[in-house]
């Protein structure tokens, strides 16, 4: 059994739901809607049927898309989306957001843009609490150009590292290996000094401990 809840016409103002829940990530999230919403009182599932934008403050991310259905304080879910924050912004695909577990993923056509980084893939999930981002299914960056079976990003450091099979050629550095589960770690991009091209990251296959210990808990 559902419930349509109409928007006034005459205000002309955004619905704002809080979901505020306290012991995680999104302990303040803030749901505008941009017109309609449908309330499923056996499951409590709200479904924003003209879509809506959803603001984390303390975590920074924004999320927009022209479908959205959450359970207060659980999930959010969308339609195709796009998802700014901390470490840049996703396009395509849909968006879940796990509330408790403080994690956005994301599945579909995807593009990732970040500090030197455009990056595709398929797959793509944000720890927000440790501050990283792994992308999977497809990885393939036009800029600075390489490919990989999964990157894994900080968002704090700018690290990046590629697992292989991978492959990465910037133009000046060329390096791939075919061997599954291969590291290639890109360290402290810098701008190109004629301005005319990408900037250019430090690259080792041998990444260094540090690296390893920012994404540990996540690497198979």
């Amino acid at each position: 059994m559902s419930i349509r809840l109409r928007c006034c016409l005459l205000m002309l103002l955004l619905c704002t739901f809080s979901l505020a829940h306290d012991g995680n990530s999104f302990a303040n999230l803030t749901i505008n809607a941009f017109g309609d919403e449908v309330l499923d009182i056996s499951t409590g599932v709200s479904t924003l049927t003209d879509g809506g934008r959803v603001t984390d403050r303390a975590s920074g991310v924004e999320l927009e898309s022209e479908h959205i259905t959450y359970l207060a304080g659980s999930f959010i879910e969308t339609g195709m989306a796009h998802l700014t924050g901390p470490f840049g912004s996703v396009t395509g695909g849909s968006v879940r957001v796990d509330i408790p577990e403080g994690e956005v993923h994301a599945h579909g056509e995807l593009e990732f843009l970040g500090p030197n980084l455009q990056v595709l893939g398929t797959e793509l999930a944000y720890y927000v609490d440790r501050g990283v981002i792994v992308l999977t299914g497809g990885v393939d960056a036009p800029l600075p150009g390489f490919s990989a079976a999964s990157l894994f990003y900080d968002t704090a450091s700018g690290t990046v590292l590629l697992v292989g099979p991978y492959s990465f050629d910037d133009g000046l550095i060329s390096l791939s290996s075919s061997q599954p589960g291969a590291y290639l770690e890109l360290l402290g991009a810098q701008a190109d000094p004629d301005g005319e091209g990408p900037a250019r990251f430090q690259v080792s296959s041998e990444p260094s401990q540090a690296t390893l210990d920012v994404f540990a808990a996540l690497l198979d």
